[in-house]
């Protein structure tokens, strides 16, 4: 693959009839990469009056996120994989015993539960919401066993992944890493958007892994009715501030609230991105059950963490691939090399570091203290007419500070933030989405201007042996 550094004769569009042009070499990069992302998501379960309709605009958007950055893709499934690992050991625990499987967790972390009190108040569940329910005795045992222990074949009657589109999307990745290997092989050019699909099929390979037990398209709830009303549910909790703190999703949020500095980030730039959405785009939405976002990532810790860390690297590492690749200008190859040991240096020190600084009791301080300086603020109130203008104008300020320290709908508490989180960390996380974007870019405007072997077919009897 070197060889396409030192390629002088370069080509503009190239039809196809007798050789591989520029349609052969887009067509199964950007097919690959949609097969590839598309056959791997497992979305959670949609709201009772989502439509078809709702829920195919949601893959496709999942899936775009997805092929932008896979590395989103690979942390989602590892957050969830985590999460149901946990509750999994947690039942276990508590029953004595290994009913609760990581298929249950994965089917309850993902909406396939539905609790409703005796009010008719319906909200989803996931693990840990059943896990509080069990251990405050809001459901009994037998209830447990009955409306929510699911066998197994149960779940998999509600799974509606499509085996066949997994089984051509990964033969038709193996086939396309196989073409690219011979190509180097033979010395034949390889483009920088066929290295960034052989990036995203790794990827991709990592999330089948890591969600092989979780249902796909399950569209049913298991629904599970307590002879309760909500506010009777909610005194069971002994915490009086966690009974009393605001929920963005569901009553029970205080029983599986789980912020990280990943998902702060991108709730903040999605947040700016909703408000400054033409009001065309917008539409109304109905009252939600409780629906967990498929763009809400669980924290990953520990060894699932190390895991999503160097399987961007292996991602990432990819670029360098292309470090000495014919480009169309010198400055697009200066661009390529800048974005490669950016994305390296970004990925070597930003997950450390603020994992060190907004792990879990980081993130509390911080909410803490945002928490403090707004009902300071509240108490305070506003100056009156006669106070000074600098009074005034501090006020203002400190009002302002606060709208940026939250800008979620309706001021959900969870998703507090410091300035200095604001001013730095989100920065660093739309620097890094750019500099992914950037590699899209690039990927796609380098085909007008590729080496003359790009377009060369491999010679395949050249791998036969010959014998005599």
């Amino acid at each position: 693959m070197a060889l396409n550094s030192t390629r002088k004769s370069l080509q503009g569009w190239t039809s196809s009839p007798n050789s591989r042009g520029t349609f052969d070499i887009l067509w199964p990069c950007l097919a690959t990469i949609f097969l590839s992302t598309w056959s791997a998501l497992c979305l959670n379960v949609p709201e009772p009056f989502d439509t078809k309709w709702t829920h195919f605009k949601r893959k496709i958007w999942t899936t775009f996120i997805s092929a932008m950055g896979p590395e989103f893709l690979v942390g989602t499934a590892l957050g969830e994989w985590e999460s149901a690992h946990f509750s999994v050991a947690r039942f276990k625990e508590l029953r004595q015993d290994n009913k609760w499987t990581l298929k249950h967790a994965f089917f309850a972390d993902m909406g396939g539960y539905m609790l409703q009190t005796s009010d008719d108040v319906k909200f989803f569940l996931n693990a840990k919401h059943i896990i509080w329910l069990l251990e405050h005795g809001a459901i009994s045992t037998a209830q447990f066993e009955e409306r929510i222990l699911l066998d197994s074949k149960t779940i998999d009657d509600r799974n509606k992944s499509d085996i066949f589109t997994r089984v051509f999307a990964v033969s038709q990745a193996l086939w396309f890493c196989v073409n690219i290997i011979a190509r180097g092989a033979q010395g034949l050019a390889v483009t920088t958007l066929e290295v960034t699909t052989v990036g995203i099929i790794v990827d991709s390979m990592v999330v089948y892994y890591f969600w092989k037990d979780k249902p796909a398209d399950v569209e049913s709830v298991q629904t599970v009715t307590i002879n309760m009303t909500l506010s009777e549910l909610i005194a069971l909790e002994e915490d009086a501030h966690a009974r009393t703190r605001p929920h963005s999703r569901t009553p029970l949020e205080f029983a599986s609230r789980e912020v990280w500095s990943f998902s702060l980030s991108y709730h903040y730039l999605m947040n700016i991105l909703k408000a400054i959405r033409p009001q065309l785009w917008q539409r109304k939405m109905e009252k939600s059950f409780g629906r967990r976002s498929d763009t809400d990532v669980l924290p990953v810790t520990g060894a699932a963490f190390v895991t999503g860390w160097l399987s961007t690297a292996a991602f990432i590492s990819t670029y360098f691939i292309a470090w000495n690749f014919h480009f169309p200008t010198p400055i697009e190859r200066l661009l390529w090399r800048l974005t490669s040991g950016m994305l390296v240096a970004m990925l070597l020190v930003g997950p450390f570091y603020f994992n060190m600084l907004y792990g879990e009791r980081g993130i509390k301080r911080m909410q803490e203290k945002v928490r403090k300086y707004r009902k300071a603020l509240e108490d305070a109130g506003p100056p009156g007419e006669k106070s000074k203008w600098k009074d005034r104008l501090v006020y203002k300020l400190r009002s302002f500070a606060m709208k940026i320290m939250n800008n979620s709908p309706g001021n959900d508490p969870s998703l507090d933030v410091s300035l200095f989180f604001v001013f730095v960390a989100v920065p660093s996380f739309a620097t890094y989405a750019l500099l992914r974007a950037y590699v899209w870019v690039e990927d796609l405007v380098a085909c007008r201007a590729l080496p003359a072997d790009a377009y060369k077919t491999v010679n395949w009897s050249a791998f036969i042996p010959h014998f005599g």
